[in-house]
C-alpha cells in the first residue's frame, strides 16, 4: 500500500512539474548528511551525527530510490536535521552579533523568539530556504511558517524555536527529493 501511495504521488507530481515524465531522484542516506553539513558546517563526523547516521542507517535511503521513501525514512531525516540544526544554531549563538553566519545575522540570542520582530522572523525563514532548498519561499510557504513561528515562540526559548523552525524546513521534502 504505501509503495502504491508513492508511485501515485510520484504520478501526480509529473503532471504537476509540467506533464512531461521526469525522474524524481530521492538522496541517499550519505547524500543527505552531505547536504546538511554543506547548509549548517556542522560535520558528518560529529559524534552525534555520526552515531545517529549508523543507528539509522537502514531507515534512511540506501540507494535513492522514490520507493525508499517511508514513515521510518521521514522520521530519520527529521530526526537528522534536528541534529544538524541544533548544532548549527548553538554555534550561532555563541559567536557575537556581527561575526555570525548571515543565516542568524539578525537574531538577538539573549531575546525570547516571542519579541522577535516580524522581519527577523522572516529573515530567518529566507535564510533557512535558501540553506536548505536552494530557492526562495513563495508567500504561501512563508505564512505558513510564520505561522508555526508564532505558535512555537511562546512556549519555547529562541534556541528551541530556532531549531522547531530549522528542522521543519531541512528535513522538508525539497531538501532530499528533486526532479
Amino acid at each position: 500500500m504505501k509503495k502504491v501511495s508513492l508511485v501515485a504521488a510520484a504520478a501526480v507530481a509529473t503532471v504537476l512539474w509540467g506533464g512531461t515524465a521526469q525522474a524524481i531522484v530521492v538522496k541517499n542516506f550519505r547524500q543527505i548528511a552531505a547536504s546538511f553539513y554543506s547548509a549548517t558546517g556542522v560535520s558528518m563526523n560529529d559524534p552525534d551525527v555520526a552515531a545517529f547516521v549508523k543507528k539509522t542507517e537502514t531507515r534512511l535511503p540506501q540507494v535513492g530510490e522514490i520507493e525508499e521513501i517511508s514513515s521510518p525514512a521521514i522520521l530519520a531525516i527529521t530526526q537528522l536535521a534536528g541534529i544538524f540544526c541544533e548544532k548549527m544554531i548553538a554555534t550561532d549563538a555563541a559567536i557575537p552579533l556581527g561575526g555570525r553566519r548571515h543565516t542568524h545575522s539578525q537574531v538577538d540570542f539573549e531575546r525570547p523568539a516571542r519579541l522577535f520582530t516580524r522581519e527577523v522572523k522572516e529573515s530567518v525563514v529566507r535564510e533557512y530556504a535558501d540553506l536548505f532548498w536552494n530557492r526562495e519561499v513563495t508567500e504561501e510557504e512563508q505564512a505558513s511558517l510564520l505561522s508555526t513561528f508564532d505558535t512555537v515562540a511562546p512556549g519555547a526559548d529562541t534556541l528551541r524555536t530556532l531549531k522547531i523552525l530549522c528542522t521543519t524546513m531541512a528535513s522538508s521534502v525539497d531538501t532530499y527529493v528533486s526532479e
